[in-house]
């Protein structure tokens, strides 16, 4: 059972599972007798649906460094005085990943981006990771804050792909000075729905580079 007090506070995502659809973004505002976990929408436009209602979920969340996943359902929806929900806490019988999310330096590493649909590919470098994210730099700007897209990252001397679903959280530029003058852009995405293989991917990236 997790202990839902250590959370209160912190922001979470609920990310659909088996079916496409918007991730929900939400902070973490009470609990109530270790049954549901009541959370507030941070889109107070954000209109709750029946395909939303009876969607199920997987929530993620960071709590001092650690990512806390498991699956949820909503259970009610109060609109006074905010929108806010109640969602299903996980029993004994359920399973509640709990994984450390340091951040590393990651120094000259190249990759490749399939931007949406995977029609356009850009480069960018990425310049630190955890299991939540990455900050990722390039000449020009990838997307716009709430955009998707794809990261594939080479794996195995380039002989298969790791391919990690982000969506950009903020966007900031910054003026390089060597040589000549230019504009970069740095990124902050957050990963969405890991595989198995992506995420020991990523731990394994992590312990690497932090050496």
């Amino acid at each position: 059972m997790i202990d839902a007090n250590r959370l209160v506070g912190s922001e979470a995502v609920l990310i659909p599972v088996n079916r496409n659809g918007d991730r929900i973004d939400v902070v973490i505002i009470g609990f109530c007798r270790n049954e549901t976990l009541m959370v507030e929408l941070k889109n107070e436009a954000l209109v709750i649906s029946d395909e939303i209602l009876n969607a199920s979920y997987q929530l993620r969340t960071n709590f001092e460094n650690i990512v806390y996943t498991f699956n949820t359902d909503i259970k009610v929806v109060h609109n006074e005085p905010m929108t806010y929900l109640h969602l299903s806490l996980p029993n004994t019988n359920q399973r509640v990943t709990e994984r450390k999310s340091p951040r590393v330096t990651v120094k000259n590493h190249e990759l490749t981006l399939s931007v949406n649909t995977g029609a356009a590919q850009m480069k960018a470098s990425m310049a630190d990771l955890s299991l939540e994210g990455a900050r990722l730099v390039a000449k020009h700007r990838l997307a716009k804050v709430d955009e998707m897209f794809f990261i594939d990252m080479l794996v195995e001397q380039g002989t298969s792909t790791i391919t990690l679903p982000c969506k950009v959280r903020y966007v900031r530029t910054d003026i390089q000075t060597e040589g000549q003058d230019s504009i970069v852009f740095h990124h902050g995405v957050e990963f969405g729905e890991l595989s198995d293989s992506a995420e020991q991917f990523i731990e394994s990236f992590i312990r690497v580079s932090g050496l």
